[in-house]
C-alpha cells in the first residue's frame, strides 16, 4: 500500500485487508441513498402541490400501511436466504421505480399519497437490510471503527442524488427523474454480490440459519420477550414520534415561505443536500470519534437534546431559520450520528435475536411510531390552542425528554449486556482454593500427629488448639484415634506431674468446649501456676539439650497473658539453635503480639526453614504493624527477599493502612518490588472489595506499566502481533504478559474489578469476537486516558501501527516527566 492510500486507510479506520469489503459496503449504502433522494424529493413535493401540509398527518398515517407491507415482507424473509432476499427486493424497487415513472404524467388525484407510501417501503426495507448485513459482517470493534466511513457512503449518495434533482428538476415535471434512480438502484446489485462472496471466503453462511429466520409473529415475540430489546423498541417508538413532529413543523413553514412555493421539488433537492453535506462531513470526519471519544452514552444523548432546544426555539421564533434548523439537524444527526449509534446498540444482541428484533424494530415499529405520531398530531390539532406551531413544537420538547431518560437507561442495558457476553467461568485461583481447601485445619491435624511422636505433652497441646479453634470435630476425632494405636497420652496436668490418662476428648456439645476452654484459662492466671511455671521453664532454659520440653514451654507460651511476665521467655526460644524450638516459639509469639517480638520474627523471614511460620506469626499483628512492615519494603538496602516477604504480609493483613503503604511504595517506582506490589494489592481487593484505593496512586503504576510494555516491543528485533497469545516467544514474552498482567490489575483496583478480570479473560483467548466484545466493555467503563494507552496493546493493528503509536505514546509521557 503507498503512502497517499495508506494515510487515507488510516484516517478512516481501515486495516489491511478490509479494504475491499468497505468499499464494497460503502458503494452498497451509496447506490441505495443516491436514488432515495431522488425519490425523497418528488415525494414531498408532489404531496404538499396537490394536498397541502394539512392534509400531512394523513400521509404519516400511511406508515401502518407501510408496516403492513413490511410484514408481509418479513414472511417471505424467512422463506429466502439472505442473498435472495436482498437481491429480490432489489429488483421489486427496481421495476415499480419504472411503474411510477410511466404513472405519473396521468396527474392521478391519489397518487402522491401512493408514492408516499412507497417511498417509505423503499427506504425502511433497502436501509434495514443494509444494516443487518453489517451486523452480520463485522463485530462490534470492526463496526465501531468503520461505521464512519461506510456510512458516510449513504450520506454522500443522498447529496448526489439531492443535488441531481436540484439542478434537474423542472417544477411540472420532475417525476421524470424516476428513470435514471431506477437504473442507479440495479446497479446496486455489484457491491451485494462481492459483499456475499467475502462472506463465503470468511467461511460465514450467505443466508440465515434456519433457526434465524423469522416472521412477523416471532419477531415481535423476540422483543417483547426481552427487557433490552423493549428498550430499543420504545426509544424507536420516541424517535419516530418526534420526527414526525419535526417534518410537519419543517414544512408547514417551507409551505408557506413565496421562494420555496415556485418549485418544490427543486428547494427540497437543494435543502436536503446541503444537510447531507453537513451529515457527510459529520458521519466521516466526527461520528466514529465521537463515539470512541465520548462513549455510546454521550453520543445518544447528542440528537434528543439538540431537538430538545431547537423545538423550544421554534416556541419562541417560528421562521424559516428555525424551521431549516430544526429539519436540518433532525437528518443530518439521524443519518449520522444516531444511526451509527443505534446500530451498534444491536451488535451485543445474540445473532438469533438480532435478525428477529431488526424486522420488528426496524421495518415495522419504526414505521408504526410515524403513523402514531401522526395519530398524535391530529390529536394537538383538535386542541383549541393556536398557533398550531406552538403546540406541536412544546409537544416535541417533551418528547425529547422522555427520549433521553430512555437512551440513558439503554445505555446501561447496553453495558450489562456487553458483561454478560464475557467469559466468566474462570474465577480467582486463590478463591477456588479457599473455598476447597481449609489449609489451616489440615495443619493443626497434621501438626497433632508429628507432636504425637515426640511428646504425650505436645500432642495434648495440639489437641487443646484444635479444641479451642472449634476444628475439633467428630471427623477429625475420630481420625486422630485411629492414628493412636491405645497410645497413653497424659492430660495437660502432667505439666504439673499429676497422674496421666490416656485421651482425644470427647466434647459433644458446644457449651461443654466453651466451659473446657474456660477453665483452662483460668488455670494459667492463677498465681500458684505462674510461680510454678517460672521455676520450670528456668529450669528447662538452663538444659540446651532437651529439644522437646523447650518445644513444648514454647508451645504453652502461647496461652499466658502478653503482659505475664512467663512470655519474657519468648525472646530466648526465638533465638533458640533448634528450628523446632523457634517454629513453636513463633506460633506463641503471634498469638500474643508483643511489640518485642516483631524483629526477630522479621528476621527469621530470611531464612528458609523458618519464613513460612514467621509470615503466618506476623499476619496475626495485623494492621498493628502495618507501619514497620512498610518500613522494610521501603529499605532498599534490605535483602529483596525479605522485602518482598514484608509485601506479601502486607497483603495477608490488607486494610485501608497497608492499601496506603503499599500505593506509597508503587508510586516510588520500586522496579525490584514492582510486580508483587501489583500483586499485593490484587489480593487484597479481592478479599474486601469495599476498600478505596486512591486513583492517582493506581495511574502512577499504570503509567510504569505502560511504558514498560511499549519498551520491551519496541526492543523486539521483529514487531509481532503483541495483542495475539503466543505471538512473542522467549523472554520478551514473559515480560509482556507480566505488563499486560499488571496493567489488568491495577485497573481491577479502581474500576470494576469483575469486569476488568472477565475482559483480560477474553482479551487473552485471542479470538477477534470475544477481543471486540472484551474492548467494548472496557471503552464504556475506562476514561480516555487509560483507554489510549491500553488499546494500541490488545487491538488487532499493523505491526507498522502498533510501534508508531508506542513511539509517540513514549514520546508523550518523556514530555510529562520534563514538565
Amino acid at each position: 500500500m503507498n503512502r497517499p492510500s495508506s494515510y487515507v486507510s488510516r484516517l478512516l479506520g481501515i486495516k489491511p485487508g478490509e479494504g475491499g469489503i468497505a468499499l464494497s459496503f460503502f458503494a452498497y449504502f451509496f447506490l441505495i441513498t443516491a436514488p432515495f433522494y431522488v425519490i425523497k424529493p418528488i415525494r414531498d413535493a408532489s404531496f404538499l402541490d396537490e394536498l397541502g401540509s394539512r392534509n400531512l398527518p394523513w400521509a404519516y398515517a400511511t406508515a401502518l400501511i407501510v408496516g403492513l407491507v413490511v410484514a408481509l415482507h418479513s414472511k417471505i424473509q424467512a422463506r429466502l436466504g439472505r442473498q435472495a432476499l436482498i437481491l429480490g427486493s432489489l429488483a421489486f424497487f427496481v421495476l415499480t421505480a419504472l411503474a411510477f415513472w410511466l404513472l405519473f404524467p396521468a396527474h392521478w388525484k391519489w397518487l402522491p399519497l401512493a408514492f408516499w407510501m412507497w417511498a417509505n417501503v423503499f427506504v425502511v426495507v433497502l436501509v434495514t437490510q443494509f444494516w443487518i448485513v453489517v451486523n452480520d459482517v463485522f463485530n462490534p470493534r470492526e463496526a465501531k471503527r468503520l461505521i464512519g466511513f461506510f456510512g458516510s457512503g449513504g450520506i454522500l449518495g443522498g447529496i448526489v442524488g439531492a443535488l441531481a434533482t436540484a439542478l434537474l428538476a423542472a417544477p411540472k415535471n420532475a417525476d421524470r427523474l424516476l428513470l435514471p434512480a431506477a437504473l442507479i438502484l440495479a446497479g446496486t446489485s455489484l457491491p451485494i454480490l462481492a459483499i456475499f462472496r467475502e462472506r463465503r471466503r470468511r467461511g460465514r453462511p450467505s443466508g440465515p440459519a434456519p433457526e434465524a429466520k423469522a416472521g412477523f409473529a416471532s419477531s415481535f415475540e423476540t422483543v417483547r420477550g426481552d427487557g433490552y430489546l423493549r428498550l430499543l423498541a420504545a426509544v424507536v417508538l420516541v424517535t419516530g414520534v418526534i420526527s414526525t413532529f419535526v417534518d410537519w413543523q419543517s414544512k408547514n413553514i417551507i409551505e408557506s415561505w413565496p421562494l420555496a412555493r415556485s418549485n418544490l421539488t427543486s428547494f427540497f433537492g437543494y435543502f436536503n443536500a446541503g444537510l447531507l453535506v453537513f451529515s457527510f462531513l459529520l458521519q466521516l470526519l466526527f461520528t466514529s470519534g465521537l463515539i470512541e471519544r465520548f462513549g455510546l452514552r454521550a453520543t445518544l444523548l447528542l440528537y434528543p437534546a439538540t431537538l430538545l432546544l431547537l423545538s423550544l426555539g421554534i416556541v419562541f421564533w417560528p421562521g424559516i431559520i428555525m424551521a431549516v434548523a430544526i429539519k436540518g439537524t433532525d437528518k443530518s444527526l439521524s443519518y449520522s450520528i444516531n444511526q451509527s449509534a443505534r446500530e451498534l446498540l444491536y451488535i451485543p444482541v445474540p445473532a438469533e435475536k438480532k435478525y428477529r428484533a431488526k424486522v420488528f424494530i426496524d421495518m415495522f415499529l419504526n414505521r408504526f411510531s410515524k403513523s402514531f405520531g401522526a395519530v398524535l398530531l391530529l390529536g394537538l390539532f383538535a386542541l383549541p390552542v393556536r398557533p398550531l406551531i406552538t403546540v406541536v413544537s412544546l409537544a416535541s420538547a417533551a418528547c425529547a425528554a422522555v427520549w433521553i431518560a430512555l437512551n440513558l437507561r439503554t445505555s446501561r442495558a447496553y453495558v450489562d449486556l456487553l458483561k454478560s457476553q464475557l467469559d466468566k467461568g474462570r474465577g480467582r485461583g486463590e478463591q477456588i482454593v479457599a473455598d476447597r481447601m481449609d489449609v489451616e485445619s489440615a495443619k493443626l491435624v497434621v501438626d497433632a500427629l508429628e507432636s504425637r511422636r515426640r511428646s504425650p505433652i505436645l500432642y495434648a497441646q495440639h489437641l487443646f488448639d484444635l479444641l479451642a479453634q472449634n476444628k475439633l470435630t467428630p471427623e477429625v476425632r475420630a481420625f486422630l484415634s485411629s492414628q493412636m494405636e491405645d497410645a497413653r497420652i497424659p492430660s495437660l496436668g502432667g505439666l504439673l506431674e499429676s497422674e496421666s490418662a490416656g485421651w482425644v476428648p470427647e466434647v459433644s456439645r458446644p457449651d461443654e468446649a466453651d466451659a473446657l476452654r474456660t477453665d483452662i484459662k483460668e488455670v494459667f492466671e492463677l498465681d500458684a501456676y505462674q510461680q510454678v511455671m517460672s521455676g520450670y521453664i528456668d529450669r528447662v532454659l538452663s538444659h540446651p539439650e532437651d529439644d522437646v520440653s523447650r518445644m513444648e514451654v514454647a508451645k504453652s507460651l502461647g496461652w499466658v497473658e502478653s503482659g505475664s511476665p512467663l512470655a519474657r521467655a519468648l525472646e530466648d526460644l526465638l533465638r533458640d539453635s533448634s528450628v523446632d524450638v523457634v517454629r513453636y516459639a513463633m506460633e506463641s509469639a503471634g498469638r500474643l503480639r508483643r511489640r518485642e517480638d516483631v524483629p526477630l520474627l522479621i528476621q527469621k523471614l530470611s531464612d528458609p526453614a523458618l519464613a513460612e511460620d514467621a509470615r503466618s506469626a506476623l499476619e496475626r499483628y495485623g494492621a498493628r504493624i502495618a507501619g514497620t512492615l512498610a518500613d522494610v519494603v521501603a529499605d532498599p538496602g534490605e535483602d529483596p527477599g525479605l522485602r518482598k516477604s514484608a509485601v506479601s504480609i502486607l497483603a495477608a493483613i490488607g486494610g485501608p493502612e497497608a492499601v496506603e503503604y503499599l500505593l506509597w511504595e508503587l508510586a516510588r517506582g520500586s522496579r525490584e518490588l514492582g510486580s508483587e506490589i501489583i500483586d499485593a494489592l490484587d489480593r487484597i481487593r479481592a478479599a474486601d472489595p469495599s476498600l478505596a484505593f486512591s486513583e492517582p496512586g493506581v495511574r502512577s503504576g499504570l503509567d510504569r506499566e505502560f511504558t514498560a510494555y511499549y519498551q520491551t516491543y519496541l526492543s523486539l528485533p521483529e514487531a509481532p502481533d503483541a495483542g495475539r497469545p503466543g505471538a512473542v516467544s522467549g523472554p520478551a514474552a514473559g515480560r509482556l504478559e507480566s505488563s499486560l498482567r499488571n496493567i489488568f490489575r491495577l485497573m481491577g483496583l479502581v474500576y470494576p474489578d469483575d469486569d476488568i478480570r472477565s475482559a483480560y479473560q477474553n482479551i487473552r483467548t485471542g479470538t477477534r469476537d470475544a477481543t471486540a466484545i472484551a474492548l467494548e466493555l472496557l471503552d464504556s467503563i475506562l476514561p480516555q486516558k487509560i483507554k489510549e494507552s491500553l488499546f494500541p496493546i490488545v487491538e488487532e493493528l499493523p505491526a507498522s501501527e502498533r510501534l508508531k503509536k508506542f513511539r509517540a505514546l513514549l514520546d508523550q509521557r518523556r514530555e510529562w516527566d520534563d514538565d
